[in-house]
């Protein structure tokens, strides 16, 4: 994806992702990511999908 036209604006890539972007967002994902490896450490057939594979 490059950009997205809304309401007849463009919209670039980099303003959707920028308020994802923050420094508090960052950190927020890095500590999802590390809860969820944690979990399918923790308890491996939470993160089984059906056929065999990993949910994430």
């Amino acid at each position: 994806m490059r950009f997205v036209v809304k309401n007849g604006r463009v919209i670039t890539q980099a303003e959707i992702l920028a308020p994802a972007q923050t420094p508090e967002q960052l950190e927020a994902r890095r500590q999802a990511l590390a809860a969820q490896e944690k979990r399918c450490r923790d308890e491996p057939h939470q993160c089984e999908e059906p056929g065999g594979g990993h949910a994430h």
